[in-house]
């Protein structure tokens, strides 16, 4: 996944969303670390107070802690709904204006997973995904910096087991990614055949093809079963070993702390085996939702892409536009048509594609009746197309009582 794409829905957010979940990140975080430092320093009785002194801090720590969490959590579930709303409504906008052929080349179920199944994956799990992603990345971080202030030896057993998580998630990431890709797309055609049967549904039962079709729907679902299925197979394969990373990395811990007796504060020891627990369940779901976010992530490439469909001309052009200067009033007046050096290919965007109309040259004059006749591909259609600009030209003009239409806001 392109780091764009993560930039554009982090765009999306906002600028105060994501600057608000910087800030609440290293509140929540910070709170976490005095709290468990704290505790650390109550079980040694480090500063020879009473309860009620190590027992009022903590709770003040616990209590911004939870404040942290709780508007971190809020913050990012209204950033999540502004991204998604920005998406939806500039992806809305650019399909409600695509032109003509965009249509013609993209099936209908495509359409109809990009508004239904990507929305409702950017709606509901991406944002879950990203947020996890992110939290428990930084709470990782902030762990493994503890640990090597309070012994810095783990740091030597850390670098390998580490360089062995790079490579085994990398692996992951990229099957799971492409697996999760064949999931997404297969959903289409199941899409496209329930569309086109019910679309059909007299003549598919009076022709007697019922079970035929039943068995082709069949077929779609099963090829969208298989790349799920893999999918959680893929989840079991990564559990296990990083279960056995974790191990050792407690392991380690343990193993330096016993190595460092008497030189390092008991209560910090406990804390860094204590950090080393934690961490053996947080790799696991770091990996997880890193994995989850780009497979999500891949919803909002797709929506992204729809952001970008060519659009036909604006409606209404602006005051002041000098190249689409005003219709004249009561414009069209007699209804007079020129063609002048006409030239139109269907797919305008691609210069290759061969011209249908070849500088045409054409005057209809206002009130007469006019026929064309000529053999199929000879252009009668393309006449039409061109006319009713269902096709922008691509090159030459149109005018209706000297009038260009290319300058007329559809």
């Amino acid at each position: 996944m392109s780091t764009g794409v993560y930039v554009s829905y982090l765009s999306a957010m906002s600028g105060l969303g994501v600057g608000l979940i910087a800030v609440l990140l290293i509140l929540l975080n910070g709170f976490r670390v005095a709290n468990d430092w704290w505790l650390s320093r109550w079980s040694t009785n480090a500063f020879d107070e009473g309860v009620g002194y190590y027992a009022g801090i903590y709770a003040g720590l616990a209590a911004g802690n939870v404040f942290s969490i709780l508007a971190h959590e809020l913050v990012w579930a209204w950033a999540a709904m502004v991204a998604s709303q920005k998406l939806h409504n500039d992806m809305f906008r650019r399909v409600i204006k695509a032109v003509g052929r965009w249509f013609d080349i993209t099936p209908s179920g495509r359409i109809q997973n990009r508004f239904g199944s990507d929305v409702e994956t950017v709606d509901k799990l991406l944002p879950l995904a990203f947020a996890n992603y992110v939290k428990i990345g930084m709470v990782i971080t902030v762990t493994l910096i503890v640990q090597a202030v309070i012994t810095w030896q783990v740091v030597i057993g850390f670098a390998p087991l580490f360089v062995i998580y790079y490579y085994l998630q990398d692996f992951y990431r990229r099957s799971s990614r492409e697996c999760k890709r064949l999931e997404a797309i297969s959903k289409s055609p199941i899409y496209n055949h329930l569309q086109e049967t019910l679309g059909g549904l007299e003549t598919v039962r009076s022709g007697g093809h019922t079970a035929r079709f039943q068995h082709s729907m069949g077929i779609c679902i099963d090829d969208n079963s298989v790349a799920f299925f893999k999918l959680n197979l893929m989840n079991r394969w990564l559990g296990l070993r990083l279960d056995v990373i974790g191990g050792i990395i407690v392991g380690v811990t343990a193993l330096t702390g016993v190595a460092t007796a008497g030189d390092v504060d008991p209560g910090l020891v406990g804390l860094s085996i204590s950090y080393a627990f934690a961490v053996v369940g947080q790799l696991n779901w770091l990996l997880r939702f890193s994995t989850d976010t780009e497979v999500h992530m891949a919803s909002v490439e797709r929506m992204l892409e729809y952001t970008k469909v060519p659009i036909e001309l604006p409606h209404v052009y602006e005051e002041g536009d000098t190249a689409h200067p005003p219709t004249p009033s009561g414009w069209p007046t007699a209804g007079e048509i020129t063609f002048k050096e006409a030239r139109m290919r269907y797919n305008p965007e691609d210069p290759t594609d061969p011209l249908v109309l070849k500088g045409l040259d054409l005057t209809l004059p206002a009130g007469s009746q006019t026929g064309v006749v000529g053999p199929t591909g000879a252009g009668k259609s393309s006449i039409l197309v061109a006319l009713f600009r269902y096709v922008e030209l691509a090159g030459g003009s149109i005018e209706i009582d000297g009038v260009d239409l290319a300058k007329v806001g559809l």
